[in-house]
């Protein structure tokens, strides 16, 4: 009986060592397997969360608008441009009014149709051409530069937060192998040391048995404990 005990006890550790190898195994390649799903997903959302930004209605017309306010600026300020400004009809209605004033104005002072006059009338419509001319091209001019501005800085955004978004994926994807490598090796690490605490309890066993049966000098029988001697 006492033969039998020791041998099966080397057994029952053995298989205590196999199925706890198992189970760490198991749990190691779980919790890896886990962490790169996780890693996988951030990886996923991230790049969701950059397309979104993208196609963000204020971005998209920003992406639209701008070549076309490039292009148009960089045609330059035309005459045409100018007569279809607001400055522009400003400026005929002011010339309209100097010209309705001028004769009672220059009329006090004794000018009335003058030289003086006429060159103070193409004086005073020459000021007001230039000042409409400066606010026609401001008027142009701003809101074009507004929108190629915006435009470009809209751009170089997008390019700064679609290299961190890939840097950023790109090390989650890595992250994910790193986590499935590690379980692995964890699993082979908890194979090896089971399959080690195999082998020692079943020479454990061995050992103990073999001391007991020169020790007692019982003759047991090995054939009868499962195990073939030659």
């Amino acid at each position: 009986m006492a033969m039998a005990a020791i041998i099966g006890g080397a057994v029952v550790g053995a298989g205590a060592g196999i199925y706890s190898a198992t189970t760490q195994a198991g749990a190691a390649q779980s919790a890896a397997q886990t962490s790169a799903n996780a890693q996988n997903y951030a990886a996923n959302l991230q790049y969701q969360m950059y397309e979104q930004g993208l196609n963000q209605p204020q971005n998209l017309a920003l992406q639209k608008a701008a070549p076309g306010a490039i292009n148009t600026l960089a045609g330059g300020y035309t005459m045409n441009q100018f007569q279809n400004s607001p400055a522009y009809q400003s400026m005929l209605g002011a010339n309209q009014l100097l010209l309705q004033n001028a004769p009672a104005q220059y009329a006090a002072s004794g000018m009335l149709g003058s030289g003086n006059m006429q060159s103070g009338l193409q004086q005073q419509a020459q000021l007001n051409a230039l000042q409409a001319e400066g606010q026609g091209y401001n008027q142009w001019y701003q809101p074009l530069s507004a929108v190629a501005g915006l435009g470009q800085a809209q751009t170089l955004g997008n390019q700064q937060v679609g290299a961190q978004t890939g840097q950023s994926i790109g090390n989650n994807i890595v992250g994910a192998g790193n986590a499935l490598a590690a379980g692995q090796i964890g699993a082979s690490n908890a194979w090896a040391s089971g399959l080690s605490n195999l082998g020692s309890s079943l020479n454990s066993g061995l050992t103990n048995a073999l001391m007991y049966s020169n020790l007692n000098n019982s003759g047991f029988d090995w054939s009868n404990a499962g195990w073939a001697v030659y």
